[in-house]
């Protein structure tokens, strides 16, 4: 078509008979070379937006605005042109791209892209009971592709090692709350885990008497306990 033209098609058997329409819109403005993500994008990760236009009342040149979670990005240009933007934390997010003859601004255009967006998690893990100094394997699950992990303890932990990665290893003499942030650009999500430590208790010294002994006489047992914490 070379105008706005609605289109009827009617279904017929015998007597009986179905119709619809469709309408085909006509502009002197139309998009091109448009790129847009189509794999959902990391909470807080950048990505890029190309478009360009085909004017038929005038050119080449145009007017470009792009509108993405709250930023409006704009551009006169007479050729394809490249935004970026940042992944909001949480999604899906609509993406609106307009562009306008900027010698007939009543010809204008806009349309909306979906941008699916992967929310950040993080495990810390679950809370333990362990004798002092042994060695605890924190966090759960695996890496996301472009997060940083940092972790914190309280109280102070000096054997936190690596405190950038998502499963570094402790051992504390004392109860000890671990506390993790994943990151990705601006956005964030933090878990904690607590380690108890209990006492470590050994026996040494132990003796009975008499020894030997007949079969159902008494005896006395004697131990000494040795408590290394607690």
């Amino acid at each position: 078509p070379t105008t706005t033209t609605t289109y009827t098609v009617t279904a017929q058997s015998g007597n009986c008979s179905v119709s619809d329409m469709v309408t085909i819109t006509v502009t002197s403005i139309a998009f091109s070379d448009v790129q847009v993500p189509t794999s959902p994008m990391l909470a807080g990760s950048d990505f890029f937006v190309t478009f360009g236009a085909v004017l038929q009342n005038s050119g080449p040149t145009f007017n470009a605005f792009a509108v993405f979670n709250g930023a409006t990005q704009s551009d006169t240009s007479d050729s394809p042109v490249t935004f970026s933007f940042a992944a909001p934390c949480s999604g899906p997010a609509t993406l609106t791209l307009t562009v306008q003859d900027t010698l007939f601004p009543s010809d204008i255009i806009s349309s909306d892209f979906i941008i699916q967006v992967i929310a950040l998690t993080v495990d810390a893990g679950s809370d333990q009971t362990v004798a002092p100094n042994t060695p605890v394997t924190l966090g759960a699950g695996t890496p996301q592709p472009g997060v940083t992990y940092s972790w914190v303890s309280t109280p102070n932990d000096s054997t936190l090692n690596p405190s950038n990665s998502l499963n570094p290893t402790a051992s504390p003499t004392t109860a000890t709350t671990y506390t993790v942030t994943a990151q990705s650009g601006n956005c964030s999500v933090s878990d904690s885990v607590t380690i108890t430590v209990g006492c470590a208790i050994a026996l040494s010294n132990i003796s009975a008497t008499p020894n030997p002994v007949l079969a159902g006489a008494n005896i006395n047992v004697s131990v000494t306990p040795i408590i290394t914490n607690g």
